[in-house]
C-alpha cells in the first residue's frame, strides 16, 4: 500500500473512525460519559498521529518549518486545559486536513512538472530527430554530389583523352 493511501485509508485512520463512532453510541444510550470521554482521548491521540503522518509526508523546502509548525500547534492545543477532548479534537482535525491539503498540493504540483519535463523531452527528442535526419539527408547528398564528379570526370577523360585528377 502506498504511503498516501496508507495515510488516507489506513489503521489509524479507521480507528480513529470507529473510535469517534463509540464514544458517539456510549452519548447517545446515555451509558458512561467517562467512558466516552476516554474514546475521544483515544480518537484525538489517533488524530494527533495522523496530523503528524501528513506532515512528515511533506517534503520539499520547508518540510522542517511545517512539521515543527504542526508539532508545535498540537502541543499548545494538549496543553490547554480550557478546552474539553471534542474542542481538541477539532483543532487537531483542522492542523490534520490543512496538512492533507498541503501534501495534495505538492503531489499536484510534483505531477505539474513531471509532465512539463516530459513535453521539453518530447521536444528535445523530435528536435534530435530532425538533426539527426538533416545529417543523413546532407550524407546523402553528399554521396550524390560525389558520385556526379565522378560521372563528370569520366566524361571529360573520354571526351579528352586527358585525365584530369581529382
Amino acid at each position: 500500500m502506498s504511503t498516501l493511501a496508507t495515510l488516507s485509508y489506513g489503521e489509524q485512520f479507521t480507528r480513529r473512525r470507529i473510535e469517534l463512532f463509540e464514544a458517539n453510541q456510549f452519548i447517545l444510550l446515555k451509558n458512561d460519559i467517562k467512558t466516552a470521554e476516554e474514546i475521544r482521548k483515544r480518537a484525538l491521540n489517533q488524530t494527533i498521529d495522523l496530523a503528524k503522518q501528513w506532515a512528515y509526508f511533506l517534503g520539499g523546502t520547508n518540510a522542517e518549518s511545517i512539521r515543527s509548525k504542526t508539532e508545535e500547534k498540537i502541543k499548545v492545543i494538549q496543553n490547554d486545559n480550557s478546552l474539553d477532548v471534542s474542542r481538541k479534537l477539532d483543532h487537531v482535525e483542522k492542523i490534520w486536513k490543512e496538512n492533507q491539503e498541503a501534501a495534495f498540493q505538492r503531489i499536484a504540483q510534483a505531477h505539474k512538472e513531471w509532465h512539463d519535463n516530459e513535453d521539453k523531452m518530447k521536444q528535445l527528442t523530435n528536435n534530435r530527430k530532425w538533426w539527426n535526419g538533416l545529417f543523413a539527408w546532407l550524407q546523402i547528398m553528399g554521396l550524390i554530389l560525389f558520385s556526379g564528379a565522378e560521372v563528370f570526370n569520366k566524361l571529360i577523360k573520354s571526351k579528352s583523352g586527358n585525365t584530369i585528377p581529382i
